[in-house]
């Protein structure tokens, strides 16, 4: 028996069905209608579907507490970089402080308290002006290279339900 799928006309849901021999098929399910002896089963009611929000790209960097010398950068500096981080992409997160290493172009071992921080960003245009701004502020920050990781993560900004 060659079974079929169709939607119901009246409640949306699928059901399979036997074709006949004229070729014609069932409208409605049998809960729509019960004298529809053709439609075998009903899989499922359709259902609204959400709206799915758009997949966002996210996107590490370790922000650096200490310049290259282990001088501590002056707290007020570091806010002005998570709030220029915030203005410019809408969001952070501080993941949390780390201890790092990390072996200078002289060959120097260079140790770094850090700060994790993750941007989520729309698309590749985002990902681009965000590693220019991490650039930047190692530039600013007297650094020789800045840790910058894009994920292949999917992020999602679910809304509450009530």
């Amino acid at each position: 028996m060659n079974v079929q799928q169709e939607t119901c006309n009246k409640c949306g849901c699928h059901f399979k069905y036997a074709p006949n021999n004229e070729g014609t098929r069932p409208t409605e399910c049998v809960s729509c209608d019960p004298d529809n002896k053709r439609a075998v089963k009903i899989l499922n009611r359709a259902e609204p579907v959400a709206e799915t929000p758009p997949a966002m790209v996210k996107c590490t960097f370790l922000l650096p507490l200490h310049d290259n010398r282990g001088e501590a950068f002056p707290s007020a500096l570091i806010s002005r970089v998570k709030d220029r981080l915030l203005a410019e992409f809408g969001g952070i997160t501080v993941a949390g402080k780390n201890t790092g290493f990390y072996t200078m172009a002289d060959g120097t071992i260079a140790g770094d308290r850090t700060e994790t921080i993750i941007v989520c960003v729309d698309d590749q245009a985002g990902v681009d002006r965000l590693r220019k701004l991490v650039a930047e502020l190692g530039y600013e920050l007297r650094q020789e290279c800045m840790y910058f990781e894009v994920s292949t993560a999917r992020v999602e900004f679910i809304p509450s339900n009530d």
